[in-house]
């Protein structure tokens, strides 16, 4: 697993440009960068992806496949509330001072 907790003390050690199991990790690793994600747990309508909401416009998801993650940035390019930090099998969407926050935490590229 990419997140490893501190044995006694519940800090997260996030690995920069990693990969997610599951959405709880990515989660946690977001969670690190300051932005708070405390949506449901849902699913895109292509079931291969699930996501939380993060903050008034953004959320975080994790996706099964690359292809999946690449739609989902095709299908978000231009958007003009937020930009997406896009990682190998996840993408971030916030508004920007969030997603600079969470890029130099967790890693991925900037598209807007």
């Amino acid at each position: 697993m990419v997140i490893m907790m501190t044995a006694g003390c519940g800090a997260a050690t996030v690995e920069k440009d990693a990969t997610y199991r599951n959405l709880d990790g990515l989660i946690s690793a977001v969670q690190s960068s300051g932005l708070k994600c405390e949506g449901d747990l849902q699913q895109f309508s292509d079931g291969s992806s699930e996501y939380r909401t993060c903050g008034m416009h953004g959320w975080a998801a994790i996706y099964g496949t690359t292809a999946a993650r690449d739609r989902q940035i095709k299908i978000q390019e231009g958007s003009p509330d937020a930009v997406m930090v896009v990682g190998p099998n996840w993408i971030v969407k916030a508004p920007l001072g969030d997603a600079n926050a969470v890029k130099d935490k967790l890693g991925g590229t900037i598209h807007q």
